[in-house]
């Protein structure tokens, strides 16, 4: 038994030293690990009741989770079992306390000044032809000639019909 409150840590290091319906009670405990890391350490039907906060198994030799009971998860804020010999077949699935929320469908309408390090996943397509300095309002069919008599000063307000 874990005491209530307080982070649990169970080293079940010597072989059988956790096995055989072992019962480990850490439901008032907060986070919870149990160290599997003798060859048969964890085997025949061990029992874990996790804390509140984090709760961990680590399976770290060939043998040590065999024939493995249950893990209750109910209370606790994240689960998953470390290791190469995790009995996952016989586990609850992982999770975590706060996953990753989706990214948004809609770019930014105020992006960075600086670029990013990773490309865009919707570029815009550039034009066909781009201008070198493009103006903010391009004349609508420009002459195909330059005029004969230009101004010396041109005027502020031009008119729509030179």
């Amino acid at each position: 038994t874990c005491r209530a409150g307080d982070p649990c840590y169970i080293n079940c290091a010597g072989k059988s030293s956790c096995s055989d319906q072992t019962v480990i009670n850490a439901n008032g405990a907060t986070d919870v690990t149990v160290r599997c890391s003798h060859e048969d350490a964890c085997k025949t039907d061990i029992h874990i009741t996790c804390g509140t906060g984090d709760c961990l198994l680590e399976c770290v030799r060939f043998g040590s989770c065999l024939e493995f009971g249950w893990v209750d998860t109910r209370f606790s804020k994240s689960w998953g079992c470390n290791g190469m010999f995790c009995p996952w077949a016989l586990l609850p699935l992982s999770y975590s306390p706060s996953p990753t929320p989706a990214p948004t469908l809609a770019p930014t309408s105020s992006p960075s000044p600086a670029p990013t390090s990773a490309p865009s996943f919707s570029p815009t397509m550039p034009s066909q032809a781009p201008s070198k300095s493009p103006s903010k309002m391009p004349s609508v069919s420009p002459t195909r000639s330059p005029t004969k008599q230009p101004s010396v000063n041109p005027t502020i307000n031009p008119t729509l019909s030179p």
